[in-house]
């Protein structure tokens, strides 16, 4: 489990993070376009049932992804991509809907249309790809009936006003957008460097540096926890503290060099001699410490420490 969170990558990172932000877009999208509805009076009062269709169907939609999003998260995580785009596509059809039955490209719905593309440029962590999908299908939604030839330009300084503004603000919420997505992947780079040098350096304060076996002090720590368990269980708790013998003699004959060896040597022996469950560490110079839980006295003498003896006795 620790493996696979470790090779998350960026994507499913930022994956992850979108979806928790959906309930909160959710609840935002259906309150603030269902309150808009209010404009629609003033606005396109002879549209107002249509314009309350559109807005109830975002709506809806909008609160069937927050169920989705709190609900169903896998499944959400999965299909982020579609389900996300689909919730600012629909609402931005709408108020094209809404610009094209009012004074088409001089209505200024358009603002909504900036709106919703500066809100998505805030909350969604997108790459330039993705923006410019939006972006892309949101002006080409709008601009259609134009492009069509259905609808007439009466002002064309506040068309042309309309478009740079909307333009502006697409591009500058698509810029934001890709300097805030290279900001996160740096952030999640270092993180990722931070948990390699602190999984280093717990490695480093509870293993020891010949045998990599545990060092003193986690071997006793690891042994109090197990011996407390057992303790609490009534279970069976076995120790075995190991010697080699002779061994300032193996330093005086063949240097300190050759003693590291066979330090290493019986190191490695004895954890192939002893059970995944048993907690193994150098304890002194050339002394370790075997910790067996689940193991009464008898048996850790009469097997386990006769095994070790056997082994050693082979390779001497």
């Amino acid at each position: 489990m620790r493996e696979n969170r470790a090779k998350v990558t960026f994507e499913q990172y930022c994956a992850a993070r979108n979806t928790a932000r959906l309930p909160v877009v959710s609840l935002l999208a259906t309150g603030c376009f269902a309150a808009f509805w209010i404009l629609d009076w003033f606005m396109i009062r002879d549209y107002i049932w249509l314009s309350f269709s559109m807005r109830f169907a975002c709506c809806s939609y909008a609160m069937c992804l927050y169920y989705l999003s709190t609900r169903k998260k896998q499944w959400v995580r999965k299909y982020h991509w579609p389900l996300m785009l689909a919730l600012p596509v629909s609402i931005t059809t709408a108020i094209s809907v809404m610009c094209w039955v009012h004074r088409g490209l001089e209505s200024p719905y358009y603002a909504g249309l900036g709106l919703v593309v500066v809100v998505i440029g805030m909350v969604m962590s997108w790459d330039r790809r993705q923006a410019l999908i939006f972006n892309g299908l949101v002006y080409g939604v709008y601009i259609l009936p134009f492009l069509l030839g259905q609808n007439a330009v009466n002002e064309m300084p506040i068309l042309v006003s309309n478009q740079f503004f909307l333009l502006a603000l697409m591009f500058l919420s698509a810029a934001s957008q890709s300097l805030r997505l290279n900001l996160e992947r740096r952030e999640f780079q270092q993180g990722r460097t931070l948990k390699v040098y602190l999984a280093q350096m717990r490695k480093l304060a509870s293993k020891d540096p010949l045998t990599n076996l545990n060092n003193r002090r986690q071997v006793i720590a690891l042994g109090e926890r197990e011996y407390e368990r057992c303790v609490r269980y009534k279970r069976p708790f076995s120790v075995m503290l190991i010697d080699i013998d002779w061994f300032k003699k193996i330093n005086d004959s063949y240097s300190h060099r050759v003693g590291d060896e066979v330090i290493v040597a019986v190191a490695n022996l004895l954890n192939k001699s002893v059970r995944s469950i048993d907690i193994i560490g150098r304890y002194g110079g050339e002394e370790f410490l075997v910790v067996l839980p689940e193991t009464d006295a008898k048996h850790a003498a009469d097997y386990v420490a006769a095994r070790i003896q056997k082994a050693i006795d082979y390779i001497g």
